[in-house]
């Protein structure tokens, strides 16, 4: 799986939680703390969305019984 990266942070594999969450995490990073807030909310909600872009988003619909 390719490294999920926004602006020089890697973001762990199958990153799920909340933008809630991860605001909380990330808004006071260098990263982001250069924009104004309103800019910054939308730098926030982008790298919210290359964090999760590799969280898996299997439900229990699709998981299929095998038996041996």
């Amino acid at each position: 799986m390719a490294k999920l990266i926004y602006d020089g942070i890697t973001f762990r594999e199958n990153y799920d939680s909340t933008f809630e969450v991860f605001k909380a995490e990330f808004e006071n990073t260098h990263v982001f703390k250069k924009f104004p807030e309103k800019e910054r909310l939308v730098k926030l909600k982008e790298a919210f969305k290359v964090a999760t872009s590799g969280a898996s988003d299997i439900k229990v619909k699709d998981a299929k019984v095998v038996s041996k």
